[in-house]
């Protein structure tokens, strides 16, 4: 006859396995987490429904403390074609739409003045 394996307390002392199937079991928490918000330029809006929006950061060099700027392109889903090329947007990341394309237009911030 195989010996069962008993459950334990913290403290060390051994529970019966009848109080243990009766407690009930921790209910997972589910956070949302709030979709980080990038804002930069847009420097390319020749396709359908995407668009090309640039954002620069700056750091402070280590060394010699001068600001340094860094830049990354982002493709971005456009659904209704108004935005131009100058404007500043702002984007969100969404589920990947393509290969490269995994954000989409969250509201104009400025529009580009055209003369």
């Amino acid at each position: 006859m195989a010996t069962a394996m008993r459950a334990t307390s913290f403290t060390g002392a051994p529970v019966r396995l009848a109080q243990t199937a009766r407690r009930p079991l921790p209910v997972p928490i589910t956070v949302v987490a709030s979709q980080r918000v990038i804002q930069g330029r847009v420097v390319s809006a020749v396709c359908q429904n995407t668009i090309t929006v640039v954002v620069d950061t700056y750091r402070v060099d280590r060394i010699y403390g001068k600001r340094v700027r860094r830049s990354k392109k982002y493709h971005v889903h456009d659904e209704s074609n108004a935005v131009e090329v100058g404007d500043t947007v702002e984007i969100v990341g969404c589920q990947q739409m393509s290969k490269t394309k995994s954000h989409k237009v969250d509201r104009i911030v400025r529009k580009v003045v055209k003369l």
